[in-house]
């Protein structure tokens, strides 16, 4: 529903009153239906998702502790499952290539200034990632969806810190917290690709149950979450990714309420992340061809952008 001020504009341009009027439908039917702010289209999509799973995978009760654990919260700390020598390298290179124009592009900037750098088409230029999903992994994944699962994007950036008065002007990255938009059967793989603390703006996440309480508490929106801050933030429901390079969460960061932490003066992050569905066919060896590539973007932040764009956190 367009409101009474945005009239005028809406009258000028009409299709885009209509874009605005359906994105602010989606977002309150998904809070209303789902309890969750990845939107309605996105909780659908995850339900046409779990009829296909019944139909073509096995569902069986886990037996791998983390598979239980995830299920229960929709996040999960995995610690590093990775091979020393992979990570070495993939850390190796990305560090070489984040800052590079040749190999990485700004994801995020304000008034000329750079506050975000992303690998582009990471999956391609360091080849070392396929490695990273190891047989551990890949039967993880399949003991949580019943059968085969896909790899469908993967993504390596940089956040820098962001001084207080830009913060206060426009959400730079995903520093408010949030659900992402994406089908709400996918799941993430987030990973530290630099040593983080507090200071360096981890990712926040809480559980999928928590994400259901602030949404009947009232939370609005991720500019306005109209919930006070103690509680919002309360450190009893609030886990971060700190931790060594390496360090992973799994999470369904379309139904667990999730934010990226803002790096203090002098300090950046470095994250990894992959992103992993059902799939009616098994993962394929050359999987990372069929990965979806980053592409330099405009990043809009509204909620409503949010409910039809993936959010890098």
């Amino acid at each position: 529903m367009v409101k009474a001020s945005e009239l005028p504009k809406a009258i000028k341009n009409p299709k885009n009153a209509v874009k605005v009027a359906h994105s602010r439908f989606n977002f309150s039917m998904g809070k209303i239906l789902y309890k969750n702010t990845a939107g309605l289209e996105a909780n659908l999509k995850g339900r046409k998702s779990r009829k296909l799973m019944q139909k073509y995978h096995k569902k069986e009760m886990p037996k791998n502790p983390k598979i239980i654990e995830f299920q229960k919260k929709g996040y999960v700390s995995l610690g590093i499952p990775y091979d020393k020598e992979i990570l070495e390298k993939v850390v190796e290179k990305y560090n070489k290539m984040i800052e590079d124009d040749k190999f990485s592009f700004v994801r995020s900037e304000y008034k000329g200034k750079v506050y975000s750098r992303m690998i582009n088409r990471a999956h391609k230029q360091i080849p070392e990632l396929k490695e990273m999903i190891t047989s551990e992994l890949k039967e993880m994944f399949e003991e949580h969806f019943g059968g085969n699962f896909q790899i469908n994007y993967t993504a390596m950036w940089r956040n820098y810190h962001v001084p207080p008065q830009v913060q206060a002007e426009k959400e730079i990255f995903s520093s408010a917290w949030h659900c992402d938009g994406a089908d709400t059967e996918e799941i993430t793989l987030f990973i530290n690709l630099s040593d983080v603390k507090d200071e360096h703006g981890p990712l926040h996440l809480q559980s999928f149950e928590r994400t259901k309480e602030l949404v009947k508490m009232g939370f609005k929106t991720r500019q306005n979450p109209d919930i006070p801050l103690d509680v919002l933030e309360d450190p009893n429901y609030v886990v971060k990714n700190n931790g060594i390079p390496g360090t992973t969460i799994l999470a369904n960061s379309s139904i667990c309420m999730h934010k990226a932490g803002l790096p203090k003066s002098g300090c950046m992050r470095d994250i990894m992340q992959f992103k992993i569905a059902p799939s009616r066919e098994p993962l394929k060896d050359n999987w990372e061809v069929y990965c979806e590539d980053s592409s330099v973007q405009k990043i809009d932040n509204s909620d409503e952008a949010n409910v039809k764009n993936r959010s890098i956190t």
